[in-house]
């Protein structure tokens, strides 16, 4: 088993006294709300799930890499809410075992996505350039700009390697099992159709773009979750999440060698927040926005599970455990939506973990701070340990309960 970071559990009392007033909460609201709510999931009986360690940076996280030797944590960063400079971001390294900063990246861009190559080497860096409606005639959000890139950093010392340019901005990034290819997800707005780039590690140099008139990208700015890309296990095929305005969104599967689709799985009034491929390749867990996560069989497409979400919270990511038995869910409740009325502007993060084979909550937290909302998350190498960064620049690390721990 690969080393990964070994912290000293620290139990806070907050996260007690939240369970506490959250099961309050249920009782007050009336058996029928209870059941509501809780339905799939037996979450008001879960313990809570304890915190371990945080750490903060300025801006918002916009997602986390763990390399493959469990040496690095890589967390990428957007401008947080009322920053001074908001068209930049960076990318900030920690060593896993003393958990020290290693380096920090500065961005000129906005950073929307990090991934580590399977053999360490190298760490992609997507990102985008962002304009303001304004000049659009609209308003003063942010808004994806016209060009984007992913950088390569090599490991060994941190410096940039090379620049893969984008006509558009570049939401995710991933490298194929075989540290050959990186995969690159682009596109401008919600309105116009986005592109799926596939780029040789070696030469630099594109090797295909999948069709344009697929799905158009939505960016994390206008809605909960990543635009998400992954390979499959075998590196035979690109799984790739698409916003349809007029249905439900769809994942398609192209296969690399044929360049053709060799599948998708389609919701027909849902969209997608984000989607994961458990590690052996059987089952899709799909957080949807109707704050529900649902597991498919990836080869008849049935429902295998139905995960209704902690105090009916939008669910942003989902990650499996390395043995694929367990299934970490995040996302972000509103004060005005369920916790604290009288605090519309809050966003408190949610985390839990499931029970894959049962469907039962198995441990779960709410982060009571006005930008918990959690936006990224990983799962450890060894499986005793999950990793989240939310919208005010903290990253948590958090214990799993032992029983869910991957076997030897």
């Amino acid at each position: 088993m690969n080393q990964t970071w070994r912290v000293t559990a620290r139990r806070e009392v907050a996260f007690q006294e939240t369970h506490k007033r959250f099961g309050l909460l249920l009782a007050w609201a009336g058996l029928a709300a209870a059941v509501a709510l809780i339905v799939g999931c037996s979450v008001h009986q879960a313990p809570i799930l304890p915190e371990s360690r945080v750490v903060r940076n300025e801006g918002a996280v916009s997602s986390l890499a763990l390399s493959s030797d469990g040496k690095y944590l890589a967390a990428g960063f957007r401008p947080g809410l009322g920053a001074q400079d908001a068209w930049s971001g960076s990318v900030v390294i920690w060593r896993c075992d003393t958990f020290t900063r290693a380096a920090v990246i500065p961005q000129s861009r906005w950073v929307n996505d990090v991934a580590f190559s399977q053999d360490t080497r190298l760490l992609a860096v997507a990102a985008s350039t962002y304009c303001s409606l304004e000049t659009r005639g609209s308003s003063t959000s942010p808004y994806p700009g016209s060009s984007g890139d992913v950088t390569l950093w090599t490991t060994r010392d941190w410096s940039q390697l090379a620049s893969l340019e984008h006509p558009d901005g570049v939401f995710a990034c991933r490298f194929s099992p075989n540290n050959r290819a990186l995969a690159s997800l682009s596109g401008y707005s919600p309105h116009q159709p986005g592109s799926v780039m596939v780029w040789d590690i070696d030469t630099r140099v594109l090797t295909h773009t999948f069709p344009e008139h697929f799905g158009a990208v939505r960016s994390t700015l206008e809605r909960w979750g990543g635009c998400s890309l992954q390979f499959s296990r075998d590196g035979n095929c690109l799984a790739v999440s698409e916003f349809r305005s007029t249905r439900g969104d769809l994942i398609r599967f192209w296969d690399l060698k044929t360049k053709e689709i060799r599948g998708e799985l389609s919701l027909e009034q849902d969209g997608i927040a984000d989607f994961a491929l458990s590690p052996d390749g059987r089952t899709i867990a799909l957080a949807t926005e109707s704050r529900e996560t649902k597991l498919y069989d990836s080869a008849t497409g049935h429902v295998k599970q139905r995960f209704k979400s902690i105090a009916n919270s939008r669910t942003s990511v989902v990650a499996f455990s390395p043995d694929g038995m367990a299934l970490a869910i995040a996302g972000a409740v509103s004060g005005a939506e369920s916790l604290e009325p009288s605090s519309p502007d809050r966003w408190y993060g949610t985390v839990g973990l499931w029970d894959v084979g049962t469907g039962r909550c198995q441990a779960k937290t709410i982060v009571r701070e006005k930008l918990g909302a959690v936006l990224a998350l990983t799962y450890a190498l060894d499986g005793r340990t999950i990793i989240t960064g939310d919208m005010g620049g903290s990253v948590r690390i958090w214990d799993v309960p032992q029983h869910l721990w991957p076997t030897e």
